[in-house]
């Protein structure tokens, strides 16, 4: 645990004991209280040598702890250069009102005489830098113009998520209640407050995916099975401070993603009853904060120019969740140049909206997906092109990989059609070879597996015998033999000849 020391007066300890309760709620910190105490023959500038010893040191300033004399070699010795030399975080702390040296104020300053809610977030803000888990975020939070009110929601989520652990549902009565948007600029907001910030698009992707989406962002790999991955996962969170934001979650499976301790847990769904089996807090919208109805949408949409009509209709195809701009762009026929100008005029109507700005990633509002005609046919074999050149760049095919999904879903439930099914085993065997690349097994174990069943049922002996095989390479690589050969009495009727596992 991170280890704060709090130099104070004793005349300043209920605002320091104030402090340190805060801190211990929100931001899995040990303050060194009683130590940090001024006492007899002490003053503020020793007890700043004292603070040393910890991770981080806040000296607050008031009439009964400031020298009568300041002399700037002797504080900037202790406040600035003997911490940053011992690689200590200090800041100073307004407590009452009193004289100071005007420089304390430029760098590390907090005023509690004012809004001290706000400066104890702000102090909390700066000591989640001690435990940065990941300096360059896989998911940065855009802004979202077409928000506005809802300050009470906002301050409602961040005393529930903010200032200390906790889960809360937002839902709403309907697909544009705006729950999506709140969740975004709760994040853009307050992601300062949490050593990492983390955004998972639910929707109908399964938990292995989610798991093995949530790992990328934390910079893990994790290459077990799932119940492996599911106990990492939980077991690495557990003592950090983490915003994670499941955003349309259709199913309680989610659930399994979210263990005790110090993470706060954001979720948007439709379904209010899965509050109770996420232990969550339950907070309704209500309304369309785009302001416009699926009449006036579907005129929009039909007056749009060919260009941004071709791409809206693309990005309505992709994955619900969040998507790049490189499958809609080669779905609409655009160069990737001509494509980000089109964007720009879908941005302006908020017709899409830009969701993650590290990629950047993009989201079409529900109501706007109900107003067009998505060709998920059309979407599969852009997905296919896209990802035949994984291997020149795949950490950035791995982030397409819900886009992936979301067509296989579609091929494989259209698999009577040939084609349907052509590129649902050209999908399958791709999404396999880009997690395999990446140790995500479990994954790519399930690419098999969703393609094996089919093929079982259409009795394609080649495409089912593909599967065995990638399928045993893993389980052998998870030691479970006795899966192996579960397998391959399971196949044997179909391809007896081909299932010979010799253990």
């Amino acid at each position: 645990m991170r280890t704060l020391f709090l130099a104070h007066s004793k005349q300043d300890q209920p605002a320091a004991c104030e402090l340190a309760e805060f801190l211990q709620r929100g931001a899995d910190v040990e303050v060194y209280l009683k130590e940090g105490e001024i006492g007899p023959g002490e003053t503020l500038l020793s007890k700043a040598q004292e603070g040393l010893m910890a991770d981080a040191m806040l000296v607050m300033l008031s009439p009964d702890s400031v020298p009568e004399r300041w002399v700037r070699e002797e504080w900037t010795s202790a406040f600035w250069d003997q911490p940053q030399a011992a690689g200590v975080l200090s800041a100073t702390v307004l407590c009452r009102a009193c004289r100071f040296p005007d420089l304390l104020s430029r760098k590390n300053f907090f005023d509690l005489t004012e809004d001290r809610l706000d400066a104890f977030r702000r102090i909390k803000q700066w000591l989640s830098r001690l435990g940065r888990a990941i300096e360059e975020p896989a998911f940065v939070p855009a802004r979202t113009p077409e928000f506005a009110g809802q300050e009470a929601e906002l301050e409602a989520l961040r005393r529930a998520l903010g200032d200390a652990p906790g889960c809360v549902l937002l839902t709403g009565d309907c697909a544009a209640a705006g729950k999506t948007t709140l969740a975004l600029e709760f994040a853009r907001r307050c992601q300062g407050e949490f050593e990492l910030l983390c955004w998972l698009g639910c929707g109908r992707r399964s938990l292995a995916a989610l798991a093995g989406d949530l790992s990328a962002q934390l910079g893990l790999r994790l290459p077990g099975h799932l119940e492996e991955n599911l106990e990492a996962l939980r077991r690495f969170c557990a003592p950090r401070r983490l915003l994670i934001v499941l955003d349309d979650v259709q199913d309680e499976a989610a659930t399994q993603l979210i263990g005790r301790g110090w993470p706060s847990v954001l979720i948007t769904s439709r379904r209010g009853e899965l509050a109770e089996l996420f232990s969550a807090t339950l907070l309704g919208l209500r309304g369309t904060p785009q302001g416009y109805s699926p009449s006036s949408l579907l005129e929009m949409v039909t007056a749009l120019p060919d260009r941004e009509r071709r791409l809206l209709t693309a990005m309505a195809a992709c994955a619900p969740g969040g998507f790049g701009l490189a499958v809609s762009a080669r779905m609409a026929g655009l160069e990737e140049r001509s494509a980000r100008e089109t964007l720009e005029g879908l941005l302006s109507r908020s017709l899409v909206r830009e969701l993650n700005q590290n990629g950047p990633r993009y989201l079409v509002p529900g109501l706007v997906r109900d107003a067009v005609e998505p060709a998920p046919h059309d979407h599969a074999r852009a997905v296919f092109r896209h990802f035949a050149g994984w291997i020149s760049s795949p950490q950035d095919y791995a982030l397409d990989l819900p886009d992936l999904e979301h067509s296989l879903r579609f091929t494989l439930t259209a698999s009577d059609d040939e084609e349907a099914w052509s590129l649902a085993c050209h999908l399958a065997r791709l999404g396999c070879a880009v997690t395999t690349h990446h140790d995500r097994l479990a994954e790519a174990h399930e690419f098999m597996e969703s393609l094996a069943n089919v093929a079982d049922r259409k009795a394609d002996r080649r495409v089912l015998a593909d599967c065995t095989r990638e399928q045993v390479w893993i389980l052998q690589r998870w030691g479970r033999t006795g899966k192996v050969r579960q397998l391959g009495v399971e196949r044997e009727a179909l391809c007896g000849d081909q299932m010979c596992f010799d253990f």
